[in-house]
């Protein structure tokens, strides 16, 4: 297999890898991706574009991607009773969910230090699902550092940030934030804008200012 000598041939290499649309059976991913990680290859980036349905392979394609290192990519039509729960955090730089994005559980990924959401319909998270994970990112020493999230509705908002910080929800043109400080001390606001996206967001207070000038 091409593959296996292409491993054996560069000891270290540093993998991107890349599946099309329905080019790739979800079982050769999986299979590939498997024995990349034995062979403790460094997988720099993972693009996953599926059109299917979930099957059994997709947990453990994964699975299989909790160590890779800067960007993964996930654009995919899951039926909304699939639901992923990762055995290990993440930790990639950056992760982008397109298509469906209630399969995730969001705190597996929050060590990954950006992500964004782009759902093609209203996600079924709940303003109570959304506090409680932004409590806990509070509290923690987790990496995420900026999330961005669209189709959230303005009447949420409120709802999604009570009891979040001891500051009032503050306005400026088409944005609406709190300002909160996690547990080292860091400054950050919890946002939302309006328009096309109706985005929610995390960003660092000094990131978040230079969005407003």
């Amino acid at each position: 297999m091409l593959a296996h000598h292409l491993l054996d041939t560069f000891k270290k290499p540093i993998i991107s890898m890349t599946f099309e649309k329905n080019s790739t059976l979800p079982s050769t991913a999986w299979n590939l991706l498997k024995m990349i990680n034995e062979r403790q290859a460094s997988i720099r980036s993972f693009r996953y574009y599926i059109t299917s349905e979930s099957s059994e392979f997709i947990p453990k394609i994964l699975d299989e991607c909790t160590e890779v290192v800067d960007y993964i990519r996930i654009n995919a039509n899951f039926p909304d009773d699939f639901n992923y729960t990762s055995p290990r955090p993440f930790i990639a730089e950056e992760l982008h969910v397109g298509k469906t994005t209630n399969w995730m559980n969001l705190e597996d990924f929050m060590n990954c230090r950006r992500i964004e959401l782009r759902p093609s319909k209203k996600s079924n998270r709940t303003p109570k699902y959304w506090n409680t994970f932004f409590r806990n990112w509070i509290n923690s020493d987790a990496r995420l550092e900026y999330l961005s999230c669209d189709k959230i509705k303005l009447s949420d908002f409120p709802l999604i940030v009570n009891e979040l910080s001891d500051g009032g929800i503050q306005q400026k043109g088409t944005h609406i934030w709190i300002e909160v400080k996690r547990r080292d001390g860091s400054e950050f606001v919890i946002g939302r804008t309006w328009g096309f996206d109706n985005c929610m967001y995390i960003k660092t207070k000094k990131e978040h200012l230079e969005t407003l000038i």
